[in-house]
């Protein structure tokens, strides 16, 4: 893994692990030492969360009220800029913020340290050696949540109003694709309870209905919000000798030091190939012999053909593609949104609530946070709890909810026993 300001590598690992902690050393002293400290702590306090929802059962109806439970060190963290916060709080270098720190979050979230730190934190936690990935990509968590759950799914459907009738009943107005005609037909449905498990920001264009008062807030609050684009560029081909191996963070867009197009560069493995696809690459790879008098540049080059992932914030260009590769058999690009736009003001922005109205919540509101599979899972957990006492069948700790909620009560050590006798000594970082 190389870490790369748009002109030089700045620092490399090694295949020798002590090579790499020396590298490290020479170029930011001990100051991942100290981060990965920080962040150990902070993960101590998240790991709160687990305990507060699996055993006592308890609900949040805010998202400031749920960080805060974890412990509200948490929630500060999510008032201040995470490259002040490095810099200013726990005293890094400047080198490490903008190198090291930047790259991190460049390749999860495609945006700067100027992200909150909250953010800032999770991203990190997220860029150790001991991580997981799911056997066939993480959209496999979804699929068999939805067979466990028995749940009867409308596919290929777009809701387009959530309208309240009154006597806890909701309309859920969508169109559908219907698969005989192909064409898109109108639908209503109504519920009891509705989850919004979607990001809801400027441009929705799910609407409420006869929500009174709170459509207007609620429009107030969502406007504040974007979702930020990257583009996901799969390329199958040979890349030049220099990337050849190579996984590739970027820590400067910003053209501090002549800047680079894309956020991250890495070998895709494994990858599943279809017999189909093989003989489409082999033909192109044949043709390009041809073309070229049987002299094949990835053959002449030792670089063995294999698929890559470049992401970016923008589409990449052809030019762009071949500063990275000597043959390109195949190119796939995806455009997706895939987490919030942190940008600096988003400090200073309330975060939406996870309970619109009773009967109506808003799953996503924790993404403005961070956004992780994780954070995602602590939010749907967290929206079952809600509709769960609202049903009356959970504990009874509903009480302490709604009065933190509304600002009569704040929580102690008292509401949420520690796992252990560190409680205290964990408040600071």
């Amino acid at each position: 893994m190389c870490i790369f300001n748009g002109r030089d590598y700045v620092f490399c690992d090694d295949s020798w692990q002590f090579l790499t902690y020396f590298s490290l050393w020479y170029r930011y002293g001990f100051d991942p030492l100290r981060m990965r400290n920080r962040v150990t702590k902070v993960l101590d306090h998240f790991e709160r969360i687990y305990e507060i929802q699996q055993k006592e059962e308890v609900a949040f109806e805010q998202v400031s009220d749920l960080l805060a439970a974890m412990n509200p060190l948490l929630l500060n963290l999510t008032k201040i800029q995470y490259a002040e916060l490095l810099e200013t709080e726990f005293g890094l270098s400047r080198r490490f913020v903008e190198e090291l720190a930047q790259a991190v979050t460049l390749v999860n979230y495609g945006q700067t340290v100027a992200i909150p730190s909250f953010v800032g934190m999770v991203s990190f936690a997220g860029s150790g050696a001991e991580l997981w990935s799911v056997a066939g990509g993480n959209k496999q968590l979804p699929i068999h949540l939805a067979q466990f759950a028995n749940a009867r799914l409308l596919l290929n459907s777009k809701v387009d109003a959530i309208t309240y009738l009154g006597e806890h009943r909701f309309q859920v107005d969508y169109v559908r694709l219907d698969t005989e005609s192909d064409e898109l037909k109108d639908h209503s449905e109504e519920y009891d309870y509705v989850i919004v498990a979607t990001p809801m920001t400027s441009g929705s264009h799910i609407r409420f209905g006869n929500f009174t008062r709170r459509e207007d807030l609620l429009k107030g609050i969502f406007e504040h919000y974007s979702m930020h684009q990257t583009v996901a560029t799969f390329v199958r081909g040979s890349p030049l000798p220099s990337y050849a191996g190579k996984a590739i963070l970027s820590c400067d867009i910003d053209n501090k030091e002549g800047g680079s197009f894309f956020t991250s560069f890495s070998p895709l493995t494994p990858v599943n190939v279809s017999e189909q696809q093989q003989q489409a690459g082999q033909a192109t790879k044949d043709n390009n012999n041809n073309n070229n008098n049987n002299d094949d540049p990835s053959a002449a080059s030792g670089n063995a053909t294999g698929v890559f992932k470049l992401f970016s914030n923008n589409q990449l260009k052809t030019h762009d593609l071949y500063s990275f590769f000597d043959v390109i058999e195949e190119v796939r690009e995806v455009i997706w949104h895939a987490y919030p736009e942190y940008g600096p003001n988003t400090v200073k922005q309330p975060f939406p609530p996870f309970k619109i109205r009773s009967g109506i919540y808003y799953l996503n509101a924790i993404e403005w946070a961070a956004s992780a599979i994780e954070m995602s899972l602590i939010g749907g957990k967290n929206v079952a709890l809600l509709v769960c006492h609202e049903l009356k069948l959970c504990n009874s700790k509903r009480a302490i909810v709604d009065e933190v909620s509304s600002g009569k009560r704040k929580l102690s050590e008292d509401d949420f026993p520690p796992k252990n006798k560190r409680w205290k000594e964990q408040q600071e970082l």
